[in-house]
């Protein structure tokens, strides 16, 4: 018999709405500890609040840790520890729209984590638990590497005179 205190994640009571330009999914998480959300420098144990994400291909700095600063890219991950000290699942959202993820800590100790976006596909893809090595190799692997651009591209055709020094 499987143990109904152990769960990753729960959807029961939970909102979710489709409408033509609005999309809301309500999960139930087991934990306060989340991780994740994109283009973080710091502050990677996220607190309660909105991560309002939009994907403008601009150069910007870096999340400040509250959402809202990272303007290259979006990456709607979460990794979080389940009710096993130390072993952890993730969610991963896929969707092209601005989307915000919001967080709200429960007084139970669980988080209730809602995905909004302003409409489009989505896909959602759960992660089981695991070690975190091993979830974030899976979302990595779900994402696909990052290609190694060409040297010639990184501009390593123009090497200085101290790159070039000694190499005669």
């Amino acid at each position: 018999m499987k143990d109904p205190n152990n769960w990753i994640v729960n959807t029961i009571n939970q909102t979710l709405i489709f409408a033509d330009k609005y999309i809301q999914m309500d999960l139930k998480l087991p934990t306060q500890r989340i991780y994740g959300l994109g283009d973080r420098h710091h502050e990677f144990l996220l607190s309660e609040g909105a991560y309002t994400m939009w994907t403008s291909g601009q150069v910007g700095s870096y999340d400040d840790g509250r959402g809202r600063g990272g303007l290259s890219g979006a990456h709607p991950f979460v990794l979080y520890e389940t009710m096993v000290p130390g072993v952890f699942a993730g969610l991963y959202f896929r969707n092209s729209n601005a989307m915000s993820p919001v967080i709200k800590f429960n007084d139970d100790g669980t988080t209730t984590f809602s995905f909004i976006t302003i409409g489009g596909q989505i896909e959602v893809y759960f992660i089981a638990q695991g070690s975190a090595h091993s979830v974030i190799q899976t979302y990595q692997t779900m994402v696909s590497f990052s290609r190694l651009p060409p040297f010639w591209a990184l501009g390593w055709q123009e090497a200085s005179p101290a790159l070039s020094a000694g190499t005669e």
